[in-house]
């Protein structure tokens, strides 16, 4: 895992910094704080994975002028202008293909994403519920130790109460 500043992973990622902290703020990414200079500064955590699925690459297809243009966007590739190339009905066939399929990766994967945040959710509420169980246990059973506490003092003014009825009545009985 690499650590990096929330300005460099919002440019990583092409939002702003106050985006990030939204996401920080909402448990939607991992990170540490360090301290450094006599501040405490907040660091992303991202795993190599996410590191090299930022480069962006996309193609545009034109059957008519039978060329196809590509873009890849990267911090590794200096010259990110679009690049134009001759091609034959094969290639504009098979870039088109590969087009659609990335189109549907990405939706795929825009729907996979959603099933893991709504998975996290669902754990979150999970963790949420059993620490509201618990602590409604300890409560129960401050409760219960009380409630044993009360009656085990009712019992003990019922003694005192009957001692004093069998005195009262021991000397109602003497004075006849």
């Amino acid at each position: 895992m690499e650590t990096l500043t929330v300005q460099e992973y919002a440019d990583l990622k092409g939002v702003s910094h106050v985006t990030v902290y939204r996401w920080i703020e909402k448990n939607k990414v991992k990170y540490i704080v360090e301290h450094l200079e006599g501040k405490d500064v907040k660091k992303v955590l991202v795993d190599n994975d996410e590191l090299l699925s930022t480069n962006r690459v996309s193609a545009y297809v034109s059957n008519e002028n039978k060329y196809v243009s590509t873009r890849v966007e990267s911090e590794d590739i200096i010259d990110v202008q679009p690049v134009r190339m001759p091609a034959n009905d094969k290639y504009l066939e098979l870039f088109s293909k590969m087009y659609e399929d990335n189109k549907n990766l990405a939706e795929l994967a825009g729907q996979a994403k959603l099933l893991a945040d709504s998975e996290h959710q669902t754990k979150q509420e999970y963790f949420k519920i059993v620490q509201e169980n618990k602590q409604l246990l300890q409560e129960k059973t401050i409760v219960e130790t009380e409630n044993r506490l009360i009656n085990k003092q009712l019992e003990e003014l019922k003694q005192k109460l009957d001692n004093v009825e069998k005195k009262e009545n021991n000397n109602w009985w003497s004075k006849l």
